[in-house]
């Protein structure tokens, strides 16, 4: 969606049936079993900022608001001799260099173990991190693919579980709410 704010996403759609409550004893159901531990639930935000710097405030407000844990944003147009941190947050940066457009970054609570372990900033830009959570490992692909560049997927090379890829595409499709689909559309839906 365009625009210079972060938005939400649309509501959840519900329906269906309500679910069945099991009332539950000291780590046990009714019926006997064991009760399996709940897995902390990760929230995930992708912004296209077209310009970080002066969206600071706005930013960490909306981070704390709304309990996020990890923030991928494309199009920062941050330069390396400038410094951008967020409170309680890891700040993994890919500027261009050179060039006041573009760029990406991906905040990661200092809570959660967070590593950069691939960065390609040649056509589409993207950054590969490894997030640690309790005895799960993830991979989260921050990726900002310009108009005037090759959106080059097959170079992000997915594991094939939890693999999270999120970012600005700059592709047309029906399922993202567009009229039409484009070349790259069909691509990132393929």
């Amino acid at each position: 969606m365009p625009g210079s704010v972060p938005r939400q996403s649309p509501p959840k759609a519900t329906g269906g049936r309500t679910p069945r409550l099991i009332a539950r004893r000291r780590g046990r159901t009714t019926t006997g079993r064991t009760k399996k531990p709940k897995q902390q639930q990760l929230n995930v935000m992708h912004w296209n900022a077209e310009g970080l710097f002066n969206k600071k405030a706005e930013l960490e407000h909306t981070l704390h608001e709304r309990n996020i844990h990890i923030c991928c944003i494309q199009e920062t147009h941050l330069q390396e001799a400038k410094s951008f941190k967020v409170r309680g947050f890891q700040c993994f940066r890919c500027d261009r260099i050179g060039i006041s457009k573009g760029g990406i970054l991906t905040l990661g609570r200092n809570n959660i173990g967070a590593t950069q372990t691939r960065m390609h900033m040649n056509d589409s830009e993207f950054q590969v991190l490894c997030l640690r959570l309790g005895d799960r490992v993830m991979h989260v692909v921050n990726i900002y693919s310009p108009n005037d560049r090759a959106l080059s997927l097959d170079t992000i090379d997915p594991e094939d579980t939890n693999y999270l890829v999120v970012g600005d595409f700059n592709s047309h499709s029906q399922s993202w709410g567009y009229d039409n689909m484009d070349r790259r559309g069909e691509e990132v839906e393929t």
